[in-house]
């Protein structure tokens, strides 16, 4: 209780050892490793948040897209796609 007063960004994992919080570069990476698990909307099965993300930047470079065009692309496809998903809102 002493370290979680004295400092909160450091807590005991199971074993009862002092583990850190992660930096904010270490959450970004985990954060993409969720992403990595998230369907794109509940029910999804053909891509995660990251594998659609990565999939649309794909087609952009490959087809030398501008940005508002690729903009405009990902905005239908995030009106279009059912309400609670994970379609960004600009890449």
């Amino acid at each position: 209780m002493v370290y979680d007063a004295l400092c909160p960004e450091r807590r005991m994992n199971d074993d009862q050892e002092m583990v850190d919080s992660p930096n904010s570069d270490d959450q970004k990476f985990y954060d993409l490793l969720q992403a990595a698990q998230k369907p794109l909307w509940p029910g999804c099965t053909n891509h995660t948040e990251l594998s659609f993300a990565v999939r649309l930047l794909t087609i952009k470079s490959e087809g030398n897209m501008s940005q508002q065009s690729f903009n405009e692309m990902v905005a239908l496809l995030k009106e279009s796609h059912p309400t609670n998903n994970l379609v960004p809102e600009e890449v």
